[in-house]
């Protein structure tokens, strides 16, 4: 799957993808794979898995594919939502 990261909160280490689908799909730490937290940024496409969970869906195994915001968009996705939250 791939998508964007929609929402993020760094200090929490938790964030919201929006898939090229437009489905929502929460991460949290543990869901990272070789980018720490600090190196995600509202906007960047990534790749993920997805496993169902306190019935969300989750993004796992998530992988950093363009290194800058915005570089590619959502089906979709309303850029002014973006958001990294405070």
């Amino acid at each position: 799957m791939q998508g964007s990261v929609w929402q993020l909160e760094k200090e929490g280490g938790v964030g919201v993808i929006l898939g090229e689908h437009g489905c929502e799909v929460f991460f949290n730490r543990p869901g990272l794979n070789g980018a720490g937290i600090s190196e995600l940024e509202v906007g960047q496409w990534v790749e993920y898995d997805l496993e169902t969970g306190a019935g969300r869906l989750w993004a796992v195994n998530i992988k950093v594919l363009c290194g800058r915001p915005g570089s590619k968009d959502t089906a979709g996705a309303n850029r002014d939502n973006r958001r990294e939250i405070p």
